[in-house]
């Protein structure tokens, strides 16, 4: 028979993804399309969730792996390749990481798909998703798939960013609802653990995602319940 102590750790186990469910606007019914289902597994999971428009919405190019900087993964070779998960984005995926695009509003996903592969060199976007100014959101990088967002920390995180330049501007409610949406999901989806800027992932590299975005995150991880990465 389970002890007090496990019992107790089940029940807030449980409140804490029924909490997680409300913040993502699943509601109760939408319990059951989630849980341990088939499209965890897959390469291009789709959130049942959230609303996202996919890569072909908005006419992403398809990934250049080979002529890209970053090439194929291979653990001896390149360790810091193009890898694709090989175990359940439930266990390979722990972090959730918040950028800004630093760009104006009016930017749009092509844009920074053709920044990060033209003049980075990157095999793809390097975002797994983008939160445009109206608050719609764009899937970027396949969730399947290593980002390249966030040097040294990019296995098992996923990388979110909101179009324009925080260090100037302000991000839009639209925005900021889309985004506790989407975490929202994203930690209930796939047991993420731990939330920050990319700044707290990369201190002294960066002051991304802006000063008028990050001292929100201590809220956004209180919302999702998951621990708070921060940097001095």
């Amino acid at each position: 028979m389970p002890s007090r102590k496990v019992k107790a750790a089940e029940a807030a186990e449980r409140s804490r993804r029924a909490f997680l469910l409300g913040l993502a606007g699943l509601g109760a019914a939408g319990a059951g399309v989630v849980g341990v289902a088939s499209w965890l597994f897959q390469r291009q999971p789709r959130l049942p969730s959230v609303a996202i428009v996919l890569r072909e919405g908005w006419g992403a190019a398809p990934a250049n792996i080979d002529g890209s900087v970053e090439g194929r993964y291979d653990a001896q070779l390149n360790p810091d390749g193009y890898l694709v998960y090989d175990k359940p984005l439930t266990v390979a995926l722990k972090d959730l990481i918040v950028h800004h695009t630093a760009t104006g509003f009016d930017a749009t996903p092509a844009d920074i798909q053709r920044l990060h592969m033209q003049d980075r060199g990157y095999a793809d976007v390097a975002y797994h998703y983008l939160i445009g100014a109206d608050g719609t959101i764009y899937e970027g990088r396949v969730l399947g798939a290593r980002g390249a967002h966030t040097g040294g920390r990019n296995t098992g995180s996923i990388g979110v960013s909101l179009f324009g330049n925080f260090e100037d501007l302000t991000p839009t409610v639209a925005q900021l609802d889309s985004l506790w949406r989407l975490a929202g999901a994203l930690t209930f989806d796939f047991w993420l653990e731990r939330l920050g800027g990319h700044r707290d992932y990369q201190p002294g590299a960066t002051v991304c995602p802006g000063a008028n975005l990050w001292p929100l995150l201590p809220d956004l991880a209180q919302a999702c319940a998951v621990s708070l990465v921060r940097s001095a």
